[in-house]
C-alpha cells in the first residue's frame, strides 16, 4: 500500500508540474483537465488511506509530500496572476460594453420627412 501511495503521490507532483507548465506557457485551457486528474489521484490517495484505516506515511512520503508543497505555492502565485489578468480583461470588457451603450441611440429617431398634422 505505501509503494501505490508513493507512486499515486508522483503522478499528483507530475500533473501538478503540468500544470504549472500550462500556465506559464499561457494554455490555461488544460488547466481544468489537469485539476480533474489530480482530483482523482486525491481521491485515490484518501481511498488507499481508508483501506489501511490510518495514514500512511514513512519518510519518503514526507518528502515527496514538501517537495510536493513547495510546487504547490508557486502554483498558487500564477493562479493568482492568472485571475488578475483576467480580472483586468473582464474589466476592460465591461467598460467597452458600457460606453458603448451609453453612447447608442436609446429613442429610435426617424430620418425622414415630417408632416405637420395640424395644416
Amino acid at each position: 500500500m505505501i509503494n501505490e501511495k508513493i507512486g499515486l503521490l508522483e503522478e499528483f507532483y507530475q500533473q501538478t508540474l503540468l500544470m504549472k507548465q500550462a500556465l506559464e506557457t499561457g494554455k490555461d485551457e488544460a488547466v481544468f483537465g489537469l485539476l480533474e486528474e489530480r482530483q482523482n489521484c486525491i481521491a485515490a490517495i484518501d481511498k488507499l488511506d481508508q483501506q489501511a484505516g490510518t495514514t500512511l506515511m514513512n519518510e519518503q512520503i514526507k518528502g515527496q509530500l514538501q517537495r510536493q508543497m513547495l510546487l504547490e505555492r508557486d502554483l498558487q502565485q500564477k493562479l493568482q496572476q492568472a485571475l488578475k489578468k483576467l480580472s483586468i480583461q473582464m474589466r476592460t470588457q465591461q467598460n467597452e460594453t458600457f460606453l458603448t451603450k451609453q453612447y447608442e441611440e436609446m429613442i429610435p429617431v426617424s430620418k425622414g420627412i415630417f408632416y405637420d398634422s395640424k395644416k
